[in-house]
């Protein structure tokens, strides 16, 4: 990768480019077989890991599509892993600072889980304000744009957690959505937010 780097002319983005085409870093979290330690040397499997602060600030804008609105410069950028530092609201900052995020001072956090976390996913604004039926949010196109429930899960869930919904999951929904469809689409997304799987990198 060394050798790489150099004969291209220590262009970082041909050095990301082949990084991210690298079987390595393509790989699943998924193992066929039986894992053992001993494979963790030779790359066989992805590790799972907790998203940090700006990464979890920025799924739940992307599998909401309500970006933030953060100033930068002269203008405005909507994701948090655009900022050289903590930045937004109190609210927003409360949500960053509380899952870990660093003052760019002092090195990043690397904290364990903690009761907390949960918490300010459940409670936020950041959270609680972007799964609403409103202001072009997902939820509110999806309930626009289809009117199929099944349909409106199935895309709910590959934005929040990249793959569908399983039977059981969809029945569940499905019935959420029949008894008030608006409300129950705006709880899918939340609950599908607070889900473990939304909190890390597969």
């Amino acid at each position: 990768l060394a050798e790489d780097f150099e004969r291209g002319g220590y262009s970082l983005k041909r050095l990301m480019s082949t990084i991210c085409r690298s079987s390595a870093y393509q790989l699943s979290a998924r193992f066929p077989g039986q894992w053992k330690d001993s494979y963790t040397k030779y790359y066989a499997r992805k590790f799972v890991r907790r998203l940090n602060a700006e990464e979890l600030h920025d799924a739940v804008a992307l599998a909401t599509d309500r970006p933030g609105n953060f100033a930068f410069g002269a203008g405005t950028v909507g994701m948090a892993m655009q900022l050289s530092g903590p930045a937004g609201e109190r609210e927003i900052r409360h949500f960053m600072e509380t899952l870990g995020q660093s003052d760019r001072n002092t090195p990043p956090r690397r904290i364990a889980g903690s009761l907390l976390h949960p918490l300010v996913l459940m409670q936020s604004p950041v959270v609680a304000e972007r799964v609403l039926a409103e202001d072009c949010s997902r939820v509110q196109q999806l309930l626009d744009r289809y009117s199929d429930d099944a349909r409106v899960v199935e895309e709910m869930f590959l934005a929040t957690l990249s793959r569908p919904a399983s039977a059981r999951e969809q029945e569940i929904a499905q019935a959420a959505l029949r008894t008030n469809r608006v409300e129950g689409a705006q709880n899918l997304q939340w609950a599908l937010i607070n889900n473990v799987e939304f909190l890390f990198n597969y």
